[in-house]
């Protein structure tokens, strides 16, 4: 123990114990000032296991002064270096912590820093965020237990009170949910509405290559409400057949498809000012293949099926936080049926009537990796099988009919049998939703040539765990 039998007047830096030149690994370490200390400078504390301390036997003024303390960031248990005033104290310092290992945990009364014997009217501030694991603490005066006892407390409550989450799960997760969800899509996403004819009128056998682009907004939560997420993505991927071949009035296709996507994200904690922000950019490759059974008229039933691979690299920078990068990759298939019922007629065409229903699986992997802080974060559940019902209405025109425009409104219902999950530290934070969700789709597809055709819609979903989103698609397709 070291001992200063008087006043103290810190105009550069009070080191105590491994915080000292000459002393770094050493053993923690108690200095006593035995009358007032002045800080104008920087109080350092630092020692392997955050056990040093500072007594001040008089009075403590901080003059815009600054602190730095090593804390194994848990439970109100933790290990930590601390200031002790046996006086009064006043004037504003700037506290910084650095992490000693800790994985974070949620705190009662917190984690006491600064013991004030005293009169407590001193303020000391946070200089920095203090996360570890899925946590943030807060530096408040007075424990949960005594508000009134003037001592200062890292702590992972904030004012409502629950435990104060970091937004930078929320920002996996919404890093996630876009990977996995970004190249999903139906048949008429793909193709638009199939030709029953070639550009000549015959049913002939031909050839098509196509691509489309969309873009969208989401928003959903995390941590039973606790935190915000949204999303903006957009995309383009184009394909050709391999294969077209009409058969016993049956079309086969065929082909390969390609794509690029990106993605930003934004999540936000509740109580914690602090915001996440993240990118997602991926390519894509796969095939696909389609089953027409009435190759010369829209009615009838269709088989599609596709499989695709994508690998993404991915961003994400918390406020004041080091940025992380890490790769994702996604193997995804799906099986969708329909089938067209006509239901009546127009002067120009056929309004049918298409039930649809499609079965998609999704395999994310991300594996594990370390924020700079040192918080390990993995994946816990990911992917897995989706579902959708749905139907579509719409109205056909007969071959040779101008103007060729095709109108059409759907209705389905998706339902994912997994959620989404990632540890912080062993901490899991799993997405609120959505598990089921609604979806309401309004487009049209139109010839705009003689070979070419066009379609889009505009998309509306809504969901359990506060999720919602709009989206938007523009397909072309050439024929020959």
């Amino acid at each position: 123990m070291a001992v200063s039998g008087g006043a103290v007047v810190n105009n550069g830096v009070l080191a105590v114990a491994d915080a000292a030149p000459g002393y770094s690994g050493g053993a923690a370490g108690a200095f006593v000032v035995g009358g007032t200390l002045i800080n104008n400078g920087e109080i350092r504390m630092g020692s392997p296991i955050p056990a040093s301390t500072l007594t001040v036997n008089g009075n403590y003024v901080g003059n815009n002064a600054r602190m730095t303390l090593w804390t194994a960031l848990g439970d109100d248990n933790a290990a930590t270096d601390r200031l002790i005033v046996r006086g009064n104290t006043s004037g504003q310092t700037m506290v910084r912590i650095n992490n000693a290992g800790g994985a974070g945990a949620a705190t009662s009364n917190g984690i006491r820093i600064v013991q004030v014997d005293g009169q407590s009217d001193g303020v000391f501030a946070l200089d920095g965020r203090v996360v570890a694991g899925a946590y943030e603490d807060n530096l408040y005066k007075g424990s949960v237990a005594a508000p009134n006892d003037g001592n200062w407390y890292l702590r992972s409550f904030s004012a409502d009170p629950t435990p104060s989450l970091r937004p930078e799960p929320g920002g996996y997760l919404a890093n996630q949910t876009v990977a996995q969800g970004m190249f999903v899509h139906t048949l008429h996403d793909r193709a638009g509405f199939a030709d029953p004819y070639r550009p000549d009128g015959s049913t002939r056998d031909t050839s098509t290559a196509w691509a489309r682009a969309t873009g969208g907004h989401s928003d959903g939560n995390a941590a039973s409400g606790r935190i915000s997420e949204s999303a903006d993505t957009a995309l383009v991927q184009v394909g050709i057949d391999l294969l077209h071949r009409v058969a016993n009035n049956q079309r086969w296709q065929a082909g390969v498809m390609a794509g690029y996507g990106t993605g930003t994200t934004h999540a936000t904690a509740r109580s914690n000012p602090a915001i996440a922000r993240g990118t997602v950019n991926g390519v894509n490759g796969g095939l696909y293949a389609t089953w027409h059974g009435n190759a010369s008229d829209a009615e009838g039933p269709y088989v599609d099926t596709w499989m695709q691979y994508s690998h993404f690299d991915n961003t994400l920078k918390g406020s004041s936080l080091d940025g992380d990068h890490y790769t994702s990759q996604v193997w995804s298939g799906s099986i969708e049926g329909g089938w067209a019922f006509p239901i009546g007629k127009t002067g120009v065409g056929t309004v049918l009537v298409e039930p649809q229903v499609q079965l998609i699986y999704a395999d994310y992997r991300s594996g594990s990796h370390a924020e700079g802080n040192g918080t390990v974060i993995q994946d816990r559940s990911s992917g897995g099988w989706t579902t959708r019902l749905g139907t579509r209405l719409y109205h056909a025109p007969a071959p040779g009919t101008a103007p060729d425009w095709l109108p059409f409104v759907e209705l389905n219902w998706w339902h994912n049998t997994g959620g989404n999950a990632i540890a912080f530290n062993d901490t899991v934070i799993a997405q609120d939703g959505p598990t089921d969700r609604v979806e309401v789709k309004a487009g049209a597809q139109v010839q705009v040539a003689q070979r070419w055709r066009m379609w889009g819609h505009v998309g509306y979903q809504y969901g359990n765990g506060g999720f919602e989103s709009i989206t938007g698609l523009l397909g072309v397709r050439y024929l020959w």
